[in-house]
């Protein structure tokens, strides 16, 4: 039986129409779902990782400025315990308990 070579021609030139639509409609698919999922992103006003890295890595600096300054506030009331001694006045005592209780309730936060 002989076999039309036009017919097999036609045959293939429409799967290969089909092949090239159902791609196509993938694509297109594919690109709605991105544009969906970009707009419900928008909506949660979500950041960034570059956004997030940058505010977690400012935060680790003021973190551990604050830890020096405290540090620095520790050896300075230290310093003024030491040469005030005896010679300290009732005022400066009170003065000096209140930053000690402030002190005290910021090391206390630390470490919780």
């Amino acid at each position: 039986m002989p076999v039309d070579k036009s017919l097999i021609d036609d045959l293939m030139k429409v799967g290969e129409n089909a092949l090239g639509t159902l791609f196509g409609a993938r694509h297109e698919a594919a690109s709605q779902a991105r544009a969906i999922q970009e707009r419900i992103v928008e909506k949660m006003e979500l950041v960034s990782r570059r956004e997030f890295d940058a505010a977690f890595a400012m935060l680790a600096k003021l973190r551990d400025e604050q830890e020096a300054i405290l540090e620095r506030l520790d050896a300075l009331e230290a310093k003024l315990a030491q040469s005030s001694g005896a010679r300290a006045t009732k005022n400066k005592k009170s003065a000096l308990r209140s930053v000690n209780q402030g002190n005290q309730k910021l090391q206390a936060k630390r470490k919780r």
